[in-house]
């Protein structure tokens, strides 16, 4: 594993956010960062052994071109306003600890077949009486901390969830579109990630194959008797009309 300077990760934490904000600025990365699994699943690795691992975002350069007078300002309240980097972590993996009785998956591979973000994972947890893990809580805290730092540049909708996609919406009435209760857009999500890792990998994409399994894991979430795999055929139907309305140049 390569090994860090303990300062340099100790600042890259606690300097994350307003890296991120500029990043975000200069179109090299997603304004929704903080919502993803990608992120989330860098955030619990990052927990685990704070002393070696840097953020992600720190890899990244900012453009030659962009001007650096756009960097958020530095609040004079430290106190209030900055992160702790190293220490953070540990603080919060350690007080986790003490209140975790397990029992609960954070297995996050098998969440995203079913919930697309962690925002919504995280209202799983809280919906089943469970104490949500630190990086869980990290996405709602460095998502919003982004949106201040922006200062007007972000919208909260966007901060969370993207932009809204044309002839679909925002997030929400995107989330709305489904099946006997299953949520199209989240298997359209699903079906992009199984193709790219088709693609990366030479394993053949088998449609019928995720579409079984995300049948099966939503109905399990809505404990739903009338969503079954004998919908298969039908589900793909209408995804795949879906998909010609709203995505025609797929």
């Amino acid at each position: 594993m390569e090994e860090f300077d303990s300062d340099d990760i100790d600042e890259a934490n606690a300097d994350e956010v307003r890296w991120v904000e500029l990043l975000v600025q200069d179109n090299q990365l997603p304004e929704n960062y903080f919502n993803t699994f990608e992120w989330l699943s860098e955030c619990s690795k990052r927990l685990s052994s704070p002393l070696t691992t840097l953020p992600t975002s720190e890899t990244l350069e900012i453009s030659d071109d962009f001007d650096l007078k756009r960097r958020p300002f530095e609040s004079p309240n430290v106190l209030y306003d900055d992160w702790r980097g190293i220490d953070g972590l540990k603080k919060l993996a350690h007080e986790y600890q003490k209140i975790n009785e397990g029992g609960f998956s954070t297995n996050y591979e098998e969440f995203s077949n079913y919930l697309r973000t962690p925002v919504e994972v995280f209202l799983n947890f809280v919906r089943r009486g469970a104490y949500p893990p630190p990086e869980l809580l990290l996405v709602l805290a460095k998502s919003f901390d982004l949106y201040f730092k922006a200062e007007g540049r972000l919208m909260l909708e966007n901060v969370f969830f993207g932009p809204s996609v044309k002839r679909s919406g925002n997030y929400s009435a995107r989330r709305s579109l489904r099946y006997k209760g299953a949520s199209l857009d989240d298997f359209h999500d699903a079906v992009i990630r199984e193709q790219e890792f088709s693609e990366a990998t030479g394993k053949k994409f088998d449609i019928n194959n995720l579409a079984e399994k995300f049948i099966d894991n939503a109905a399990w979430e809505l404990e739903s008797d009338s969503l079954t795999t004998d919908d298969i055929e039908s589900f793909l139907r209408t995804y795949r009309r879906w998909v010609k309305k709203h995505f025609p140049e797929t």
